[in-house]
């Protein structure tokens, strides 16, 4: 079984490991006194778990690490395994958490946390591009604890990661078990997006617009501007240009900084040329230009609007 890279433990942290280690030899040494001092192993836990809620996930992981590596029969080994990965997946260290998960998780197959250690398990491989494990990772979480604390969390990332894979249909049947199950769910505006990518990519384009129009129904939704160039992409594909052009021209009113708003602009240059605007297309073309001067959207852009026969 794979230990956890330790992290680099400073001088202070060294220093009270040895000063808790003293104290207790020292009340162990005198009769009566030996409860006056909690046990180390629940100290380092004490310490560790008062860093992590405060989010020093560095000074976290040196308690925890202690505690995993030097206490394996503590009734907080569990404990200690879970929190020193959730420590260094806060820090951006995925392989590392993962690989403290998948320790964690063989030491304690039965633990309290292994639907959680799972789902971490999980979105670190999700971040790794391991889209395939991750899919494992989530789905033992949510078998593990079908109503977890992250089984919403799961539910979301399950689909994603499907639909990172081109599994569409097993994608569209997690995210709609994540609507219906989760309706109070803070990842509902993620999984209509995606649950809206998936119908797209199928050309089910009258069912993926209103699985858009649903990620709205979350004020300030992350996936706001995604979803609005979706709609408009949607829209686009039903031949319903009007109100296409309309979303696009939000897009980049709305959201001028969102990676799509170029794409929109490009896609207004195009439904001025579907209808022979040359003149409309030519603005939105001159608005793309001086907008988004390094766009990769330039060029086929430019050749959508002389295909059409217009001409600056």
């Amino acid at each position: 079984m794979s230990q956890p890279r330790p992290a680099r433990t400073s001088h202070a942290l060294a220093a009270r490991f040895t000063g808790l280690v003293l104290a207790l030899s020292a009340c162990q040494s005198r009769p009566g006194t030996r409860e006056e001092v909690p046990a180390l192993d629940k100290a380092l836990y004490d310490e560790g778990k008062a860093a992590f809620d405060a989010r020093h996930f560095a000074e976290a992981q040196g308690h925890f690490d202690v505690l995993w590596q030097r206490f394996p029969d503590s009734s907080r080994h569990d404990d200690a395994g879970y929190f020193a990965g959730r420590c260094r997946f806060g820090q951006g260290d995925f392989r590392g958490a993962l690989d403290v998960f998948t320790a964690m998780r063989a030491a304690h197959p039965d633990s309290v946390y292994v639907d959680q250690a799972a789902y971490f398990s999980g979105r670190a491989r999700f971040e790794l591009e391991d889209y395939l494990g991750a899919v494992q990772d989530f789905r033992a979480s949510l078998q593990a604890d079908p109503d977890g604390q992250h089984a919403d969390n799961a539910l979301s990332y399950l689909g994603r990661a499907l639909f990172e894979l081109k599994d569409y249909p097993a994608a569209i049947a997690e995210l709609t078990r994540l609507e219906q199950t989760y309706p109070e769910s803070t990842y509902l505006d993620s999984g209509r997006f995606y649950l809206g990518r998936c119908y797209f990519a199928q050309g089910e384009y009258a069912r993926a617009l209103p699985a858009f129009e649903r990620v709205f129904l979350t004020k300030g939704s992350d996936f706001a501007d995604d979803a609005r160039y979706w709609t408009g992409r949607s829209r686009y594909r039903l031949q319903q240009l009007e109100a296409a052009l309309a979303d696009f021209r939000d897009v980049v009113a709305t959201y001028p900084d969102s990676v799509y708003a170029d794409n929109a602009l490009h896609y207004q240059v195009r439904i001025h040329v579907d209808r022979k605007d040359c003149p409309a297309a030519a603005q939105a073309l001159a608005e793309l230009r001086t907008r988004y001067p390094q766009s990769d959207e330039l060029a086929s852009a430019d050749a959508t609007f002389r295909s059409g026969g217009c001409s600056d």
